[in-house]
């Protein structure tokens, strides 16, 4: 999807601005669609942008929401941003999250769940 790739590039410029509006745009496409990987990487690019705006509590619904769709590795449209599993991603953020709201035994659980998600890759 075209949409992933023009929110890489504002993400990496740093216009976070044009890459939540993106973000948006991209989970109303999934409504449209709504199968499992797209809904996995909508809600994924949409909360990774509102985790960095600071905006923590949007981005724990979409991260959580993206985790909810993810049911195992499959080819994502952020492969080449998010790696082969996309979910081991969004664990990651979770426990980002779960840090910045003090809680550091989830942060704790949800590194570890990250953690050992990538290792059964075996995927370098």
């Amino acid at each position: 999807m075209i949409l992933s790739g023009v929110w890489v590039f504002h993400t990496v410029r740093g216009d976070l601005e044009k890459a939540r509006r993106f973000g948006v745009e991209f989970v109303r496409m999934t409504e449209l669609e709504p199968t499992p990987g797209l809904m996995l990487a909508g809600n994924f690019v949409l909360g990774c942008t509102l985790f960095h705006l600071g905006q923590l509590e949007e981005s724990l619904d979409h991260m959580t929401a993206a985790t909810r769709a993810h049911s195992s590795p499959s080819e994502s449209v952020l492969a080449l941003f998010a790696g082969p599993d996309i979910g081991v991603f969004c664990r990651a953020y979770l426990a980002h999250l779960a840090w910045h709201r003090e809680d550091g035994n989830r942060a704790q659980a949800h590194a570890a769940e990250a953690v050992a998600t990538a290792q059964r890759m075996r995927h370098p």
